[in-house]
C-alpha cells in the first residue's frame, strides 16, 4: 500500500530542491553578482548546513548503532560517507558554476538525467536489474536534454556577450549541468552503500555533509584566496548573500535530502524517484515567477520528456 506520508515528504523535498535552485541562481548568476565566488559560497553554505543538522542530531539523532558497528563495517561506512561528501562537492562545483553561465530553468532539468547513469551503475555495483523500458526512457531523456540545451540569447546576461562568448558560455553551462547529473548518480550509489550497512536517514546525510565541509574548508584555509571576507561593504554584501544560500541550503541539503530518504523508506525508490522528478517542472515555475526568466516552450517540452522518461524507467 502506498504511504501518504511517503508521497507528501517526497513532493515536499522536490519543491524545496526546486526553490533552492532559484535562490542559488539569484545569489550567483544574476545581474551584479559577477564577482561572487562559488567556492566561497559553498564553504559558507555547508558550514551553516552542518551546524544546523548537528543541532537536530543532538536532540533526535542516534549514532549509537553506527559506533557499535564491527570495525570492518564501520570503516566501509565512513569511507563511503567521505566518498559521498566528495562526490556531492564535485557536483556542487559543477552546479554553481553552471548557474553562473546559463539560466536556472535550463540547468536544473539537466540534473535529472542522473537516472540514466544511476541504473547502469547500480547494475554494475549492486547487481540491480536494469528496467526493460530503459532504452525508451533514454531516448526521451536525450530528446529532453536536446530541447533544453538548444542555444538562444534569452539566458540572463547573454545579451551582454558577443557571439563567441555566448557559444562558449552556453556550452560550458550545459556540460557542467550534465556533469552534475553524473556526480549525483555516483553519490546515490555511495549513499546506497552506506544504507546497506546502517539505514539512518539523518545520520548518513550528516556524514556526507560533514565530509563535504571538511574537504572544502581545508581547501579554503590552504589556498586562503577563497576565504569569506567582511572588511568592505562589498565583502559584507557578498558574505550575507552566501549566508542566505546557507539558510536555504538547510532546507535543501539538510531537510530536503533527509526527508526524501524517508519517502524512499516508505514507498521504495521507484515511486520516490518518479515523484522527485517533478522537481524539474516545479523549478520552471519558480524560475519564471521569481527570477523572471524567459518562458520557452521547448524547455517545457524538454522537461516533460525528462519527467516522462523517469516515470517509464521506474514502472
Amino acid at each position: 500500500m502506498v504511504s501518504a506520508l511517503g508521497i507528501g515528504v517526497t513532493l515536499a523535498a522536490a519543491t524545496i530542491w526546486a526553490f533552492a535552485s532559484v535562490v542559488y541562481k539569484s545569489a550567483l548568476g544574476s545581474a551584479g553578482t559577477e564577482t561572487r565566488d562559488p567556492l566561497t559560497s559553498m564553504g559558507v553554505r555547508i558550514a551553516i548546513i552542518v551546524g544546523f543538522l548537528a543541532l537536530i542530531l543532538a536532540f533526535f539523532g542516534n549514532f549509537g548503532p553506527i559506533l557499535a558497528l564491527p570495525a570492518d563495517q564501520a570503516l566501509t561506512y565512513w569511507v563511503l560517507g567521505v566518498v559521498n561528501g566528495a562526490l556531492t562537492l564535485v557536483g556542487d562545483i559543477c552546479y554553481f558554476n553552471a548557474l553562473r553561465f546559463i539560466d536556472s530553468s535550463r540547468v536544473y532539468p539537466l540534473i535529472n538525467i542522473q537516472i540514466l547513469f544511476t541504473y547502469p551503475l547500480a547494475f554494475a555495483f549492486f547487481g540491480e536489474n536494469i528496467p526493460p523500458w530503459m532504452w525508451v526512457a533514454g531516448i526521451l531523456m536525450i530528446v529532453g536534454v536536446g530541447l533544453i540545451s538548444k542555444k538562444d540569447v534569452q539566458d540572463r546576461g547573454m545579451e551582454k556577450r558577443n557571439a563567441a562568448e555566448q557559444q562558449k558560455t552556453h556550452l560550458w553551462g550545459v556540460v557542467l549541468g550534465l556533469c552534475v547529473g553524473l556526480s549525483f548518480a555516483l553519490q546515490y550509489l555511495a549513499l546506497q552503500g552506506q544504507n546497506r550497512i546502517y539505514n539512518g536517514v539523518f545520520e548518513s546525510n550528516f556524514t556526507r555533509l560533514a565530509s563535504y565541509a571538511a574537504i572544502i574548508w581545508v581547501f579554503l584555509f590552504v589556498t586562503r584566496k577563497h576565504l569569506p571576507r567582511w572588511s568592505t561593504p562589498s565583502d559584507r554584501e557578498q558574505t550575507l548573500a552566501y549566508i542566505k544560500m546557507g539558510l536555504v541550503g538547510c532546507l535543501s541539503m539538510g531537510i530536503g535530502d533527509s526527508i526524501y530518504q524517508i519517502g524512499v523508506n516508505e514507498n521504495g525508490s521507484a515511486l520516490s524517484i518518479t515523484l522527485a522528478s517533478m522537481s524539474a517542472l516545479f523549478n520552471q515555475f519558480f524560475a519564471w515567477g521569481i527570477l523572471k526568466e524567459k518562458f520557452r516552450k521547448n524547455f517545457l517540452f524538454g522537461v516533460f520528456c525528462i519527467v516522462l522518461g523517469t516515470i517509464i524507467v521506474v514502472l
